[in-house]
Formats: C-alpha cells, sequence, structure tokens
C-alpha cells in the first residue's frame, strides 16, 4: 500500500438516527475517483465511537462492494479488550477487509508490554495484512522502537504503521531505524509535516477523505521529482488544513460539509453529544483557502448548485 488511504466518514439520515449506507457508497466510489489508493474506516474521522457493532460491519459490507477490487478496504479494530478485539478481526476478515488496522484500547491505558502483545496476538489472528495506529495522544499507552521492532519480528502478515506521535518526526526516524525499513510508515494528522514526512521515508498518508485530491496531487508531485511544486501546494494547503484540524469533532464536520457540497452525501449530520455546531465564518474562510489552491493544485469537482 503506498499513497493516499483516506479515513472515511460516516454519511448519517438527517436526524442521525440512521447510517445512510447508500451515501456511503457514493462516497467510496467519489473517493476512488478522486485517486485514492484505498479506503479506511473506523478511524476517528469515521466517528467510529459513535456506531453500533451492526453499522460497522454493514458500512464494511458497502465499502468491499463499492471498492470491487479497485483499492484495498482496510478496517481497523478499535475494541477495548483483546478478546473482543479477536472477534471484530475475524469478522472483519470475513466479510472482505483486505488489511487490518487496530487502534490501542484507550479507556485504561495498557502498559507498553501489554500494548505490544495485544497488537501481535489481534494481528496473528488473521490472514491479512496488519496496520498499527498508534495514537498515543489519545490516550491509548505508549509503544517505544524497541516494542515496535518485536511486533514487527512476531507478526507473520505484512505490516505498516500509521505514526501520529507528536513530534512524528523523530518517532519515524527511530521506527525506521530499529526495523531496517521492514515496516511502511505512513502518517495521519491531515497530512501535517508532509513534505518533511516524505524526506524521512513516509510512504503515504491518512487524511480525511474530503481533501483526497489535494494531498495525492502533493504526493504524486514529490514522488515523480516535482518537489518544489509539491512544496508550493503544500505551504498553499497548510492554512485551510489548521482551519478545521483544531479538535477531531470540527474536522469531521466540516468535511461533511464539503461532500454534501459536492453532492456526494446528503446531510453534515455528526451524532451527538460531541458535536461541534456549525460556524459559517469558519466555512468561508476554509473555502476562501480551497479557492485559492485552485490555481495551483487539483482541489476536487467544484461544489453543486445549492
Amino acid at each position: 500500500m503506498r499513497g493516499i488511504i483516506p479515513i472515511m466518514q460516516t454519511p448519517f439520515t438527517k436526524d442521525g438516527m440512521e447510517v445512510e449506507y447508500e451515501d456511503f457508497a457514493r462516497m467510496c466510489d467519489a473517493t476512488i475517483k478522486d485517486g485514492s489508493a484505498g479506503m479506511a474506516l473506523f478511524g476517528y474521522g469515521t466517528e467510529f465511537y459513535k456506531l453500533s457493532d451492526e453499522e460497522c460491519e454493514e458500512m464494511l459490507r458497502v465499502a468491499v462492494r463499492a471498492a470491487a477490487g479497485r483499492v484495498p478496504v482496510i478496517a481497523s479494530v478499535t475494541a477495548g479488550s483483546t478478546e473482543t478485539a479477536l472477534k471484530r478481526a475475524k469478522k472483519y476478515e470475513e466479510i472482505g477487509a483486505d488489511a487490518l488496522m487496530i487502534l490501542s484500547p484507550s479507556v485504561v491505558a495498557p502498559s507498553t508490554d501489554a500494548l505490544r502483545d495485544h497488537i501481535i496476538t489481534v494481528l496473528n489472528s488473521v490472514e491479512i495484512p496488519g496496520v498499527i495506529q498508534y495514537t498515543p495522544g489519545s490516550g491509548g499507552g505508549k509503544l517505544t522502537a524497541e516494542a515496535i521492532r518485536i511486533i514487527c519480528d512476531s507478526v507473520k502478515n505484512k505490516l505498516s504503521i500509521k505514526a501520529e506521535a507528536v513530534p512524528a518526526a523523530p518517532f519515524i526516524d527511530s521506527v525506521r531505524e530499529i526495523t531496517k525499513g521492514k515496516i511502511d510508515i505512513f502518517c495521519g494528522n491531515m497530512c501535517l509535516h508532509m513534505i518533511d514526512l516524505m524526506e524521512r521515508g513516509t510512504v503515504g498518508f491518512m487524511p480525511g477523505v474530503s481533501l483526497v485530491p489535494v494531498f495525492k496531487d502533493i504526493f504524486d508531485r514529490y514522488m515523480s521529482g516535482e518537489k518544489e511544486q509539491a512544496g508550493k501546494i503544500y505551504d498553499a494547503a497548510v492554512p485551510m488544513i489548521l482551519e478545521i484540524n483544531q479538535d477531531i469533532e470540527m474536522l469531521v464536520r466540516y468535511e461533511k460539509r464539503m461532500l454534501v457540497k459536492r453532492g456526494i452525501i446528503k446531510w453534515d449530520y455528526c451524532r451527538k453529544p460531541t458535536a461541534v455546531s456549525f460556524d459559517e465564518r469558519i466555512w468561508k474562510l476554509f473555502d476562501t483557502y480551497r479557492e485559492g489552491l485552485k490555481a495551483i493544485a487539483n482541489v476536487g469537482e467544484d461544489y453543486q448548485a445549492d
């Protein structure tokens, strides 16, 4: 896996009581057409903590059908116990996930050794590639570079890591050094520090779904040797990214608004109680940045008329 693999949004009905599965299928198709190298479900951007197990399973079925083999579908296991995570992993593999991502239990943070063993046990329970989502800022315990080396040596399938440690650069350097390049490194956090992280060997990014064309343009130009132009586009995109990436709920809300404006989903509803209210001034500022990017980058299809 290489390139831009977005964390998919969850479109809800107008009252938020149900998932809009037809809208989700349309979103899957749109992000593939936008140039994504895969799709990842049940990240924070998917609002996984607001979804039932049944909703997650049906969303995965929809994604697998919509992808139809065009790109890999990654399903994230977010369970708080190893035993429950094993059940989720097996179920997602059965449904058709192409890879399994695992997030650390976070209600009670495990020790480094316990987290290491949790990851190894769950990823070795399936026959598909694994992705470690390492997000220590979310309270899920700490992994040292040595722990990651042991995981890399112990997991039987192809392994990647989504590195969201802050700061990311020294963590990535330590992982690359100790694993001798055996693990592919992706980054999230809406692609902040994207150019520097590619210089350090990052092979892909997992941002939100609405800005895939912009990030793909930067990634493709950098990888083809157009590093100066990639840097110019990235520098122009940073103010837009920072405007909506102040908080995960804020990011989800404004990404959904963009998907509504593009005619991909019908509603920008985010489930309560943590949903943020929509601020028209922030949206206009974000949209101004997006319009400015059009002169130098691919920003995706224009909005549909209201």
